[in-house]
């Protein structure tokens, strides 16, 4: 059987996670069983992403189709004497589509950093067994502690630099999109996102909810954009730490990039 995983719009993310993750891993591994045993971790992640980004693209889809029916007087809200009457309620598929797309964020987080309870990852797997899922904890002294505990059991420059890099992002945006998570999950008076409609210039207009001040397609871009990106960063470094350390990890210059083989990252070697 064959079956198509993306798009020629989404592959370049995919990609990445992917085919370059892959031939990168290719000789941070002696055993091939363990190879294949990262790559099964890895496609699992992957997936969760696309139906992350699925959600995502959904909700964009939602928004645009639903704002120029309106406009157009077929979307189920006319102005009627005076008022406005919406026979198609979209609130609940809008609200349904942005806690879902959250609820899949964090569960590729579990996917790249593991659970408590439950650890198996794939940075798990490419350290040897040793956890970096404290990165999800919400007090930065326990961050610290922990990071500094992992860093007495994995010494050196890559380490060193895996843990600035996770304690950039934790000031960044996961700890924003976890409580999001949590709340919109646990939380029975978390606000729901509300839909107004009006007439400007003659025509009716439907108006959708931002969150933190952003139009929500611009919102869960910025997380979608963070998170992938993040994803590929952790696993390539925790691969560069499997590896000699005089190989590291380089980023290919934009110019250079192939769009037809958009690779983005090459280990090269570093003379001692």
């Amino acid at each position: 059987m064959l079956k198509r995983l993306t798009t020629a719009e989404e592959a370049g993310w995919f990609f990445r996670l992917t085919i370059q993750l892959f031939n990168l891993s290719e000789t941070a591994f002696r055993d091939p069983r363990d190879l294949e045993h990262f790559k099964r971790l890895q496609l699992s992640l992957v997936e969760s992403l696309r139906e992350c980004r699925d959600v995502q693209l959904e909700l964009a889809t939602l928004i645009d189709s639903h704002t120029k029916e309106v406009e157009c007087g077929v979307g189920g809200v006319d102005f009627v004497n005076g008022h406005i009457h919406v026979s198609n309620d979209i609130e609940p598929k809008l609200n349904r589509l942005f806690k879902d797309f959250f609820s899949k964020a964090r569960t590729a987080l579990y996917h790249l950093v593991g659970q408590k309870d439950a650890p198996e990852s794939v940075t798990h797997f490419l350290l040897d067994r040793r956890s970096i899922s404290f990165v999800q904890v919400k007090d930065d002294a326990t961050f610290d502690k922990y990071a500094a505990k992992f860093l007495q059991d994995v010494p050196g420059e890559k380490a060193q630099g895996l843990i600035n890099m996770l304690r950039g992002e934790r000031a960044a945006w996961p700890s924003t999109l976890i409580r999001t998570r949590d709340r919109i999950n646990h939380d029975i008076e978390c606000p729901q996102l509300r839909m107004t409609y009006g007439v400007v210039g003659g025509k009716l207009r439907a108006g959708f909810p931002t969150v933190s001040g952003h139009e929500l397609r611009q919102y869960l871009t910025l997380f979608w954009e963070n998170l992938y990106q993040v994803v590929e960063e952790t696993v390539l470094v925790c691969i560069a730490i499997r590896m000699p350390d005089n190989f590291v990890p380089c980023r290919i210059p934009d110019d250079e990039v192939d769009p037809k083989l958009p690779l983005r990252w090459r280990f090269v070697f570093r003379p001692n």
